[in-house]
Protein backbone atom coordinates (compact mmCIF):
# COMPACT_ATOMS: atom_id res chain seq x y z
CA UNK A 1 0.00 0.00 0.00
CA UNK A 2 2.88 2.45 0.96
CA UNK A 3 3.97 1.75 -2.84
CA UNK A 4 0.81 2.38 -4.45
CA UNK A 5 0.65 6.23 -2.44
CA UNK A 6 3.89 6.82 -3.28
CA UNK A 7 2.93 5.76 -7.01
CA UNK A 8 0.17 8.08 -6.61
CA UNK A 9 2.54 10.96 -5.33
CA UNK A 10 1.90 10.52 -1.90
CA UNK A 11 4.96 10.42 0.77
CA UNK A 12 4.20 8.34 3.68
CA UNK A 13 5.12 9.72 7.55
CA UNK A 14 3.91 7.55 9.22
CA UNK A 15 2.02 4.24 9.13
CA UNK A 16 0.14 2.96 12.84
CA UNK A 17 -1.97 -0.92 13.17
CA UNK A 18 -4.92 -0.14 14.94
CA UNK A 19 -5.57 -3.52 15.32
CA UNK A 20 -9.02 -5.55 13.90
CA UNK A 21 -12.25 -4.02 14.21
CA UNK A 22 -15.67 -4.89 13.53
CA UNK A 23 -17.62 -2.75 10.79
CA UNK A 24 -20.32 -1.17 11.34
CA UNK A 25 -21.77 -1.40 8.09
CA UNK A 26 -21.20 -4.53 7.12
CA UNK A 27 -21.66 -5.60 3.76
CA UNK A 28 -21.27 -9.20 3.40
CA UNK A 29 -22.22 -11.27 6.29
CA UNK A 30 -19.33 -13.73 6.07
CA UNK A 31 -16.58 -10.33 6.55
CA UNK A 32 -17.64 -8.78 9.68
CA UNK A 33 -14.28 -7.34 10.21
CA UNK A 34 -11.25 -6.20 9.49
CA UNK A 35 -7.42 -4.66 10.26
CA UNK A 36 -7.69 -1.08 10.46
CA UNK A 37 -4.16 1.04 9.14
CA UNK A 38 -4.03 4.58 10.49
CA UNK A 39 -1.37 6.17 7.56
CA UNK A 40 -0.44 9.52 7.56
CA UNK A 41 0.78 10.80 4.16
CA UNK A 42 1.73 14.34 2.49
CA UNK A 43 1.01 14.90 -1.15
CA UNK A 44 -1.03 16.88 -3.68
CA UNK A 45 -4.96 17.49 -3.52
CA UNK A 46 -5.20 14.93 -6.28
CA UNK A 47 -3.68 12.15 -4.36
CA UNK A 48 -6.95 10.67 -3.19
CA UNK A 49 -8.36 10.55 -6.42
CA UNK A 50 -5.05 9.07 -8.34
CA UNK A 51 -4.83 6.56 -5.01
CA UNK A 52 -8.28 5.31 -5.42
CA UNK A 53 -8.10 4.57 -9.04
CA UNK A 54 -4.97 2.80 -8.34
CA UNK A 55 -6.38 0.26 -5.94
CA UNK A 56 -9.59 -0.60 -7.53
CA UNK A 57 -8.42 -4.19 -8.83
CA UNK A 58 -7.20 -4.85 -5.12
CA UNK A 59 -9.39 -6.95 -3.44
CA UNK A 60 -6.96 -6.59 -0.09
CA UNK A 61 -8.32 -3.29 0.80
CA UNK A 62 -11.95 -2.78 1.56
CA UNK A 63 -12.26 0.42 2.41
CA UNK A 64 -10.70 4.16 2.73
CA UNK A 65 -11.06 7.43 3.97
CA UNK A 66 -8.81 10.24 3.28
CA UNK A 67 -8.97 13.23 6.05
CA UNK A 68 -7.40 16.67 5.01
CA UNK A 69 -6.22 17.92 8.22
Amino acid sequence: MTEQLKQAGGEVESLENLGRHDFIRVTDKDHTGDTYLEVVVTGPATLPAAFQESIQLDTLIKRTLFQSI
